[in-house]
């Protein structure tokens, strides 16, 4: 096979690639993201003659070709301008193709004028999901105050004196939390008690983080208040 970066197409068996796909899961355990890496190894090989000029300059053709950034990287069949399945398109790819990784490794027998190792590793990111997958999701409940409120008073001549400040004060609670969604902004939970919200819940949306061409981690936070003449009971919300 032979080995195409973006449209510079290397020679024949000059190159093998080691293929390998990494994961990445949403809050729910799906797919959203695959990681994508392709360890390429190569030999180039001077089929003329042992020249030195010639191995630099064809290094620097080798240099040119891997330098490019966001290109399509397939292996091609034998004898035909056309990829096989082991290809890799910037196209379907959230980030990348990008090198992470690059070298030329002393191999046994490597003369600089008649032959040269190299390696090289691209990684990308593929969207596995539909998009509006949930990357993050956390929410807390916190109760404030309520019911009976004692404290002390006086103290600066006598002992402190401890006094009942209310009987019955009103129970007061916070849903907080935030969420982050792959390629949109998720929407907020409702309130765990509708009935007894004050107000509209305070909202902050963050901007996403930017990918190469593309947006994506949308990040929103929340928080409701709520009061009420008796204990309420409720636990957080375990996703959206």
């Amino acid at each position: 096979m032979r080995l195409r970066i973006g449209g510079a197409v290397r020679p024949l068996n000059e190159a093998v690639a080691q293929i390998s796909y990494k994961p990445v899961y949403d809050v729910t355990r799906k797919v959203s993201k695959m990681i994508e890496r392709w360890d390429i190894t190569g030999r180039l090989i001077l089929e003329n003659k042992s020249s030195e000029r010639l191995m630099t300059a064809a290094l620097n053709t080798l240099e040119a070709n891997f330098s490019q950034e966001g290109v399509d990287i397939a292996f091609m069949e034998d004898f035909a301008n056309v990829d096989t399945k082991l290809a890799l398109y910037a196209s379907r790819c959230l980030v990348g193709p990008y090198i992470v990784d690059s070298g030329f490794p002393n191999a046994e027998g490597d003369i600089y004028g008649n032959g040269m190792s190299y390696r090289v590793t691209y990684e990308a990111e593929r969207l596995a999901g539909a998009g509006s997958d949930l990357l993050k999701f956390d929410e807390e409940l916190t109760e404030i105050e309520g019911g009976r409120e004692e404290g002390y008073v006086g103290g600066a001549v006598n002992l402190p004196e401890r006094q009942i400040f209310f009987q019955n004060k009103a129970y007061r609670y916070r849903q907080s939390g935030s969420a982050t969604g792959l390629l949109a902004r998720p929407f907020i939970p409702p309130p765990i008690w509708p009935y007894a919200v004050l107000k509209r819940p305070e909202i902050t949306i963050s901007t996403p983080r930017v990918l190469g061409n593309i947006d994506t981690e949308y990040e929103i936070s929340w928080s409701y208040e709520f009061a009420w003449h008796q204990p309420l009971y409720g636990v957080p919300h375990r996703r959206v």
